[in-house]
């Protein structure tokens, strides 16, 4: 009796529950790089706007809100860099990376307002959305895209390439130097050839410069002619 007790409690006793399965996907790093003016950023699930600092981390879903004349430079954990301009309002939807090909996602929204962008390297995933539009950026891409009040939303690719898709169900492909207008109900317009970037020759990037006499100095900036270019802002 004793030995069917203990043969019944090893076949029908407690056993221990089964592994977990490995993670798809580990949340990675999001940070300011640096910030002008005023910058505040709401978490996810949360109601209160927190002034943006250095130490921040930000996370899925949070939220990032430049004011008028206030800019941030938002860098990712794979190197993608986003350049957030005045009076924009953006969402961090995602930033992970599969742990086993090492693959990194990223994404983001932009709800209103302008933002630059750098795509990483490497390959990668890196999309970016506004109300009428999703772009699929390639690996080592740089861009534009401006969401105005009305909802028209237009994207430029100065380098590298993109697939973007409207709300209306269009697809566009872009290439270096080409872009496109999208209207608020989310119809694309014809592409467009883009004049080249000039390029900074003076002063160096990000050069810290002193003045002796603030209110009489004068800045003197240089880049390089583009042709066909008939003004530059």
């Amino acid at each position: 009796i004793v030995l069917l007790g203990a043969l019944g409690w090893l076949v029908l006793g407690p056993k221990e529950p089964p592994p977990p399965p490995p993670a798809t996907s580990v949340e990675t790093r999001v940070r300011f790089a640096s910030f002008d003016g005023s910058v505040h950023v709401k978490p996810a699930g949360t109601l209160e706007w927190k002034a943006a600092t250095l130490a921040m981390v930000l996370k899925q879903n949070d939220l990032v809100r430049t004011g008028a004349g206030a800019t941030a430079e938002i860098l990712f954990a794979d190197g993608m860099k986003i350049n957030v301009r005045p009076a924009t309002l953006i969402t961090i939807v995602e930033s992970s990376q599969n742990p086993v090909s090492r693959q990194q996602r990223t994404a983001l929204a932009v709800q209103s307002g302008e933002a630059n962008f750098q795509t990483a390297a490497r390959a990668g995933n890196t999309t970016i959305s506004t109300p009428t539009l999703r772009t699929t950026a390639s690996q080592d891409t740089t861009g534009n895209i401006q969401v105005a009040e009305s909802g028209e939303t237009g994207l430029r690719i100065f380098k590298g390439q993109g697939e973007a898709e409207t709300r209306s169900g269009q697809k566009v492909r872009l290439v270096a130097n080409q872009g496109v207008t999208v209207d608020p109900e989310g119809t694309a317009g014809p592409t467009v050839d883009l004049p080249t970037v000039p390029l900074l020759t003076a002063p160096p990037n990000r050069a810290d410069i002193t003045y002796e006499d603030l209110p009489r100095s004068v800045t003197l900036l240089v880049w390089n002619p583009v042709p066909g270019a008939s003004g530059y802002r």
